[in-house]
């Protein structure tokens, strides 16, 4: 996996243990691979509806993501009603049916859903955590020591989302905004890097239903020798950091990521 993720990804024997880091890592990129072949063909339809739903709602192009908002709204609604018919009347519980207003919050706040999540949040709460010297007043203690970082000459506001770009095989692949791949090839002490453009005519969806993967860039590449150019490309050209998955058949599948890494503050 790549860098902007916590920790490699932990089998389903341990989900009770999973934290809702893992569990966005499943439904977005993981799942989608692991269980085509595990799942029944409407079950496996079934999750993609999810899936694809919650990667237009996260989408950070606001062109993009208000041109399928309702299409998403459409493809949860449709996850929601056939819950009961494929996993038990009691699997739709009030967090399943709340998936449905969730394109609502989207429309509302005009916004993609990676900037109303609760993430940042989860992750502050770590290091306020840390500055806590005893068990004794621990609100007068966190109160402290957040005046202490308001009053320290850090400038929050210059901080930004590392971009994470390497020859290792987990950082270097991005999506760039005509929709072609570039894989990093040479990297030097600042860019330019060099890089290997794939387009995306030489790729193939990992599915075909409810729409094709190439909706959300998500598509395979085969063992062959696939035709690409070299090019020197600035950080700038860069749109999108993309996970480069082994498939078991063989090939690799590109998978565009929905999320930043988390700031540490």
């Amino acid at each position: 996996m790549p860098s902007e993720f916590p920790q490699n990804p932990r089998g389903l024997h341990e989900i009770d243990r999973w934290k809702a880091t893992e569990l966005r890592q499943f439904l977005l990129y993981t799942g989608p691979m692991v269980l085509k072949t595990v799942l029944s063909p409407e079950k496996y339809k079934h999750f993609l509806s999810l899936t694809v739903s919650m990667s237009i709602m996260l989408e950070s192009d606001e062109r993009i993501r208000n041109a399928y908002l309702q299409y998403s709204h459409e493809l949860i609604k449709h996850f929601v009603m056939c819950c009961a018919d494929l996993y038990g009347k009691t699997f739709p519980v009030y967090n399943v049916h709340g998936l449905i207003h969730l394109q609502d919050d989207a429309s509302h706040f005009n916004c993609s859903l990676n900037d109303i999540s609760c993430f940042p949040f989860e992750n502050y709460l770590q290091q306020v955590k840390k500055r806590m010297r005893s068990g004794r007043s621990p609100l007068e203690q966190v109160t402290r020591r957040l005046s202490e970082i308001e009053q320290s000459e850090v400038d929050n506001s210059q901080r930004h989302s590392k971009v994470f770009a390497s020859v290792k095989e987990k950082d270097s692949c991005f999506l760039l905004r005509e929709n072609s791949f570039a894989f990093v090839r040479q990297e030097n002490a600042d860019w330019p890097f060099v890089c290997e453009i794939l387009r995306q005519r030489n790729t193939s969806p990992l599915f075909h239903q409810p729409c094709s993967s190439g909706l959300l860039n998500i598509v395979c590449i085969g063992n062959g020798r696939v035709r690409m150019k070299n090019a020197l490309l600035q950080e700038r050209d860069l749109f999108r950091k993309v996970a480069c998955l082994p498939q078991e058949a063989g090939g690799f599948v590109l998978i565009p990521l929905c999320h930043d890494l988390e700031h540490t503050y």
